[in-house]
């Protein structure tokens, strides 16, 4: 088992070419105290006043299968149109491995000492836009993000103690509200993640029936906190 902070708030962004980056400790949050076994909470509220925005985070995990899905909903408050970029940055650097990206099927993977993760997302039905990898001390990738354009340095492919990261891209009219997802999937070859990637990408809502139906209990389905 993997141990990991999966998600915390450190770990997403948001830029727009009028507003420039915003990384999560920069939002104002308000995390439910309610949370699962494995000390996730289930649901967290972020305001962001740079963006005009309000963003919910909210954990699915399937009662059988090892997958972990967030259902992202954004609610722009600003009379004004925005091109969005949203960045997610998965956190392994604690351990030995090595991160990809697939331009085949458009997805990140880990992969350590056997075990493989495989990180994805969708908004508006579409997916990755943009993607990197990197090592923890690889001090050329300090800065993950081009600030100016909002563009992630590619890297397909790093070893040791690395990271990762990748965008999704909307837009977002006045006053809308929209909904998007990221999840990760894991397991101990590549034909099962992928397998259970596809069962998450053509329809995320199932995902949320199941665990709204079922729960969950199976310990093998979430890599536990540090």
């Amino acid at each position: 088992m993997i141990k990991s902070k999966f998600m915390n708030r450190n770990n997403v962004g948001i830029w727009s070419k009028v507003n420039g980056i915003e990384w999560g400790t920069e939002l104002f949050w308000n995390v439910n105290s309610k949370t699962n076994q494995y000390q996730i909470p289930s649901y967290a509220h972020a305001l962001s006043n740079k963006h005009s925005l309000q963003l919910e985070f909210e954990d699915f995990i399937h009662p059988s299968r090892s997958i972990l899905l967030k259902k992202v909903t954004l609610s722009n408050e600003s009379k004004e149109k925005q091109d969005l970029t949203l960045f997610f940055h998965q956190d392994f650097e604690h351990q030995n491995g090595t991160a990809f990206f697939s331009l085949s099927n458009r997805t990140i993977y880990h992969e350590y000492d056997g075990s493989y993760m495989l990180f994805n997302g969708l908004v508006d039905n579409k997916g990755i836009s943009q993607y990197t990898t990197w090592q923890k001390n690889d001090f050329q990738n300090k800065d993950i993000v081009n600030f100016v354009n909002g563009s992630l340095f590619y890297n397909p492919i790093s070893s040791g103690r690395v990271n990762s990261a990748f965008a999704l891209e909307t837009t977002v009219l006045p006053y809308e509200i929209k909904q998007g997802y990221y999840w990760m999937v894991f397991g101990d070859n590549l034909n099962e993640i992928n397998y259970l990637n596809n069962l998450v990408k053509s329809n995320p809502e199932w995902l949320i029936r199941e665990f709204i139906e079922n729960g969950f209990s199976d310990e093998r389905i979430i890599p536990l906190s540090k």
